[in-house]
This record gives structure tokens, C-alpha cells and sequence, in this order.
């Protein structure tokens, strides 16, 4: 969306037939992502981008608000994962995301 295509469906499951598809999608994405970073600006940021949703309902917004929808949509994510897991029963790993910034730096 923020390149100005709307997808017409969200990916999903069954779009992988394994852990390994999954991994290459996600640094597919990761790279695609850290292009088009780096030619933002304070104008584009603030500029309402239009866009259509799966079910074809238009909107636009300014791109710097979509951008802190993803960060709060991925709160939302995590919160209900660690909630299935709890209920199931299961240790639930560490959320935080000062505790994942530790982890990458250890990594290297």
C-alpha cells in the first residue's frame, strides 16, 4: 500500500508450504522494507496516501499514521498469541520490545 498498490487479499497460511517459504518471504519483505526507507521524507510522511482494503473500501491517511498502525496491529498480534499460549497451558516467551533489541544486539 504504501508504494500505492493495494493487495487484494492478505496473505496468509496456506500461501507456504513450509518454514523455509515463510523465512525467504520475510527477508524478501525486510529488504523490500529497508528500500523504501531510505527515500522518505517529512513530506511524504505527512502526505494522506490513499488505499483500498480487501473488502474495497477506500481510505486515506497520512503515511507517517499507517506506519504507526503496523507497529500497533503488531502489538495487537503478539498480545493475542501470548494469550493462546497461556491458556494453552505454554510458557510465554518475553514480549517486550526492549528485551527483543537485547536479544538482536547479543546476536550481533
Amino acid at each position: 500500500r504504501w508504494n500505492g498498490v493495494s493487495p487484494s487479499r492478505v496473505i496468509g497460511g496456506l500461501d507456504f508450504a513450509n518454514l523455509a517459504e515463510i523465512r525467504a518471504g520475510w527477508l524478501a519483505h525486510e529488504q523490500d522494507l529497508g528500500a523504501f526507507l531510505v527515500y522518505l521524507t517529512p513530506e511524504r510522511l505527512a502526505a494522506p496516501l490513499p488505499y483500498t482494503n480487501t473488502s474495497g473500501r477506500a481510505f486515506a491517511y497520512p503515511l507517517w499514521q499507517q506506519m504507526a498502525h503496523v507497529v500497533n496491529h503488531g502489538t495487537h498480534h503478539r498480545a493475542e498469541l501470548a494469550d493462546m499460549l497461556t491458556r494453552a497451558g505454554q510458557a510465554v516467551p518475553p514480549t517486550d520490545l526492549l528485551v527483543y533489541f537485547d536479544q538482536m544486539d547479543r546476536a550481533g
